[in-house]
Parts: C-alpha cells; sequence; structure tokens
C-alpha cells in the first residue's frame, strides 16, 4: 500500500469574481442556459471548484482585516491543514 504525500497548501490572492464567474459559466454550458435548475447549481460550483484545487475556508472573524496580516495568514493556513 502506498501512501499519498501531504498536499503542499499555498496561499495567494484569488480574483473571487472571476473564479465564480468561470464556475457558474462552466455550470450554464453543461446544462444549457435555459435548462440549468437553480438548486443543482451549488453543488455543481463545489465539484467544480475543488476539481481545480481550490478550497473555501470561513474565517470566524468578523470586521475588516489586513491581508498582509502574519497572525491572519498563520490562522488562515491553520484552517487549511490542521495538522501543521
Amino acid at each position: 500500500m502506498t501512501t499519498r504525500p501531504r498536499p503542499t497548501v499555498i496561499l495567494g490572492f484569488v480574483d473571487t469574481a472571476a473564479v465564480i464567474r468561470s464556475a457558474m459559466t462552466d455550470y450554464f454550458l453543461a446544462n444549457g442556459t435555459n435548462k440549468a435548475p437553480a438548486a443543482e447549481a451549488p453543488a455543481h460550483i463545489a465539484s467544480w471548484l475543488d476539481a481545480r484545487g481550490y478550497r473555501i475556508v470561513r474565517l470566524p472573524a468578523t470586521g475588516p482585516v489586513d491581508p498582509g496580516d502574519p497572525d491572519l495568514v498563520a490562522r488562515i493556513a491553520a484552517l487549511l491543514d490542521p495538522g501543521a
């Protein structure tokens, strides 16, 4: 039995609107724009994001944050890779 290596976590800035736009475009093209049931969109988009290596991370913090804050980066990294 072979064990898979741990995935490498890379934190980077993402144009969220562009990623969601691409996922929605894929959904509409896969289903046809006049036949795409809205109830199936979240599952399709989640699958699309997962297939491309995206991972949604929700921070429990509220309010404005500084993306250059090393403590914030460490908290996000811990959420992505709890074993780190």
